[in-house]
């Protein structure tokens, strides 16, 4: 199995799955070191509150942008800094150019090339994201990537070893049974949710 022999993961782990795979594959494709500033942006999310604690364990120094929702839970996840998009304040971070590398997981790429440091790397996990985002980019002589998760059995492997030893844990800012669908993708992406959705699918074996 993907866990360690002995390890029995709780039912929530589904949460990581998607945005843990995600968070991995945008800190590796900025080649995320120890020492480095880290910039996560749309952080209280499920790609997010993955990358902030991934970044972390490379033994990077991760500052955080979210919604006010989400101040709390950036910090309790090892963010050092923590800025609320709603707010001026985030104009200085914008306009910055002091990190290394910075995970776009919400908004517009672009908005954010002035925190890179030259030669960074922005990494953006939505492709129509990246494409508006290359002129500003090369102009600016940013490096920007735009990756997808992909489903990776050696990163699930690497993921899973992260969960059993206490270094990856789930985020869950709202669950919904299976029932409430319709509910749930009516709200998906309208903010003011610190950490992932969960779908809950409790099924009950009939009899045999």
């Amino acid at each position: 199995g993907l866990f360690p022999d002995g390890y029995a993961p709780e039912a929530d782990i589904g949460a990581l799955t998607l945005g843990a795979l995600t968070a991995l594959k945008s800190l590796r494709a900025a080649r995320v070191v120890a020492g480095q500033r880290i910039l996560v942006v749309g952080a209280a999310g499920a790609v997010g509150t993955a990358a902030i604690q991934l970044a972390r364990f490379f033994d990077a120094n991760v500052d955080a942008v979210a919604g006010p929702a989400g101040q709390d839970l950036c910090r309790h996840l090892g963010a050092s800094g923590v800025f609320d998009h709603t707010t001026v304040s985030v104009d200085a971070v914008q306009a910055s150019g002091a990190y290394d590398a910075i995970v776009v997981a919400a908004g517009r790429g672009k908005d954010w090339l002035g925190a890179a440091r030259p030669g960074g790397r922005i990494v953006l996990t939505r492709a129509d994201s990246w494409i508006k985002t290359i002129p500003s980019a090369t102009r600016g002589r940013h490096r920007v990537l735009g990756i997808a998760a992909g489903h990776s059995a050696a990163n699930l492997t690497w993921l899973a070893q992260r969960v059993a030893e206490g270094q990856l844990t789930p985020a869950i800012g709202k669950s919904y049974d299976i029932d409430d669908l319709a509910r749930a993708h009516h709200e998906y992406g309208h903010g003011g949710t610190a950490g992932a959705r969960l779908i809950r699918h409790n099924h009950q074996a009939g009899p045999n």
